[in-house]
């Protein structure tokens, strides 16, 4: 009991700050991210060797993702830096969070819901061949809707984003961070710079850890 109430005190704590949102936007992102790899690797029960490797590439999948985070948590870090201080306690700044919440999350379940479809067209994640998608778009795009119910889609995945984020809500760790005091612009910008070096550093050193891991023999 004593070790439950220290790591809620020691969360509260970290939420409770501006940058607290950026802990909320890790745990949402490597969350969705876990939850990918479980759908495809359910996906590809009988072709996956159930073995010690199907751990170590869980381990690189869980570093590639933390290092993806850390990049595209970057602009978001910026953002809370430079917004006034009583931004996130106005009734304006709490809508404007509700919305860009949902656009992330809808954005997030878009790019989990693409992965699923490109997986069962070429059983394999994002690669070269999404390079191609964005070439031709307009041939793509075609194609995607012949084959596809876009709009039921869409909607779906509309409705799943609003659910999560009601969810997220109701954990009421959003209200820990839109309620944490207000940080003067000298104490923004040292927590920002903390978090924009340790985030850039961060990827970098995954990205390239994952791609020397790929380049073994």
């Amino acid at each position: 009991m004593h070790i439950k109430q220290s790591l809620a005190a020691c969360l509260h704590s970290l939420l409770a700050k501006r940058h607290g949102g950026l802990l909320l936007f890790l745990a949402v992102y490597l969350t969705l991210s876990f939850a990918t790899r479980v759908a495809l690797l359910c996906q590809s029960f009988a072709d996956v060797a159930w073995n010690a490797s199907l751990l170590a590439a869980s381990g690189w999948g869980l570093l590639f993702d933390l290092a993806t985070a850390a990049w595209i948590s970057l602009p978001l870090t910026v953002i809370l830096t430079l917004l006034p201080a009583t931004f996130l306690h106005s009734k304006i700044g709490h809508v404007l969070t509700a919305l860009v919440s949902l656009a992330a999350l809808f954005a997030l379940l878009f790019g989990t819901a693409a992965e699923w479809f490109f997986w069962e067209e070429f059983n394999t994640r994002f690669n070269f061949i999404a390079v191609d998608y964005l070439v031709y778009t307009t041939e793509v795009l075609g194609n995607i809707r012949e084959s596809y119910p876009l709009p039921a889609i869409i909607a779906g995945l509309l409705a799943a984003s609003a659910l999560l984020l009601w969810l997220l809500w109701q954990t009421g760790l959003p209200k820990v961070w839109l309620t944490s005091e207000h940080e003067p612009f000298r104490a923004r910008l040292r927590n920002g710079a903390g978090w924009l070096t340790a985030a850039r550093h961060g990827g970098t050193a995954g990205h390239a850890a994952i791609l020397c891991q790929q380049l073994q023999p």
